[in-house]
């Protein structure tokens, strides 16, 4: 969530593009550098559960193309910060949803 809030903002991100990110990820939003994946492996969310690794040494290449190519990123961040913020708003992804129980309380009425 916090990318792209920050995204929505007009602000670059670096970040990993695999498990939630990958929802919203797509192609790359502009504004966004991703941060380099490996195999999965263990994590400690419950009993066997696997994530893509992510190592220190990527994350620190990933910050440092951002820090170099800051300007080229907060121009893209800034071009799509109002697609992120209609594409991924609250309205727009609770629409089906909202849509449903309107459905189920029309059918009870």
């Amino acid at each position: 969530m916090v990318p792209l809030e920050a995204l929505a903002s007009g602000v670059p991100v670096v970040a990993t593009n695999t498990t939630g990110h990958g929802e919203w990820w797509g192609t790359g939003p502009d504004g966004a550098v991703p941060v380099k994946s490996g195999p999965l492996g263990s994590i400690d969310d419950l009993p066997g559960a696997q994530a893509p690794l992510v190592y220190v040494s990527d994350i620190a290449i990933a910050i440092e193309w951002a820090y170099e190519n800051w300007h080229k990123l907060k121009a893209g961040a800034l071009v799509g910060a109002q697609k992120i913020r209609l594409e991924w708003s609250w309205e727009r992804q609770t629409e089906s949803f909202v849509r449903w129980v309107e459905e189920q309380a029309e059918e009870k009425t």
